[in-house]
């Protein structure tokens, strides 16, 4: 069984890590690419397709990065949702135990209103809530938010 809160400040993601924007326009890609790297420099790759956007780290980040970067592409433009961006990543971690597996989704849910979190549904269906006011901690939610959905 999950612990109430889980300590992410360790944690690591693997380099088998996806995140996928959806409703991302070719004019914005590349600019959301630029800023992302000036804020979480690491190696990253990206391709746009026309209609998905996808990018990805071959050599991992830390976890908490991994969730900021999640959650500034849901808010790139303001602090809105009406850019009708979807965003959903995939990871798997190290260093942290979620009391289960390691194989998580993120993402930051529609309705959200608080604009400083991400959502994380692990494998095995629990789901917790990575706040990013320090020192907030990382804390399961009782309510199953977005069931878990393969990677691409």
């Amino acid at each position: 069984m999950p612990k109430s809160d889980v300590n992410t400040e360790q944690g690591w993601v693997t380099e088998d890590n996806i995140i996928r924007v959806d409703g991302l326009k070719a004019e914005r890609a590349s600019g959301l690419v630029a800023e992302i790297g000036k804020m979480y420099p690491f190696q990253m790759n990206s391709r746009w397709d026309g209609k998905t956007f996808l990018m990805s780290y071959p050599q991992g980040l830390p976890f908490f990065s991994f969730c900021c970067v999640v959650n500034y592409l849901n808010y790139p433009f303001d602090m809105t949702k009406d850019n009708k961006l979807t965003v959903m990543a995939w990871c798997t971690t190290n260093h942290i135990d979620w009391g289960g597996s390691p194989e998580l989704m993120l993402y930051v849910p529609q309705g959200d209103t608080e604009y400083d979190n991400a959502y994380i549904t692990t494998k095995d269906g629990h789901t917790f809530k990575q706040m990013f006011a320090i020192p907030e901690p990382c804390v399961k939610v009782e309510k199953l938010v977005l069931p878990y959905q393969e990677r691409p």
